[in-house]
C-alpha cells in the first residue's frame, strides 16, 4: 500500500494544485475564462448566405424535389400557377409554367430543407 502512496505524495508536491478565481487546476483554461464571462445559453447566427437563383431566373424544376406539405412550414398553399421547391434552406416558389423563379423565402422553419 505504501508503493501506491508515495509515487501519489511525490506528484502532488511537485505539481500544487490551483484552483483560482475558475477552480479549474490547469492554469491556461482560467486564463482563458477569467477574463471572458461565460454565457449561460449559446446562440449560434447565421448569416444567409447568397442563392444560387434570384427572383426571376429560371429554376431546374426537373432536379429538385417538390415541397409537397407547404402549411407545415407556415406557407399558403399552392393554387397551381406557382409551386414551392426548396434548396439549400431557401424555399423558391416558382411559376409552374415557366419555372421563373417569383420569391425567395428564408424562415427559421424552413432553413434545415435542403
Amino acid at each position: 500500500m505504501r508503493a501506491l502512496i508515495l509515487p501519489f505524495l511525490v506528484i502532488t508536491t511537485a505539481f500544487p494544485a490551483y484552483s483560482g478565481e475558475c477552480g479549474s487546476i490547469v492554469r491556461s483554461v482560467c486564463a482563458e475564462t477569467a477574463d471572458q464571462p461565460s454565457p449561460g445559453r449559446k446562440v449560434i447566427k447565421l448569416k444567409p448566405s447568397a442563392t444560387p437563383y434570384k427572383v426571376g431566373d429560371t429554376f431546374p424544376v426537373e432536379t429538385r424535389s417538390l415541397l409537397m406539405d407547404p402549411a407545415r412550414y407556415g406557407l399558403k398553399p399552392s393554387d397551381g400557377s406557382w409551386r414551392y421547391y426548396a434548396m439549400g434552406g431557401v424555399v423558391y416558389r416558382v411559376q409552374s409554367a415557366s419555372g421563373l423563379v417569383l420569391e425567395l423565402i428564408r424562415t427559421p422553419r424552413t432553413s434545415h430543407l435542403r
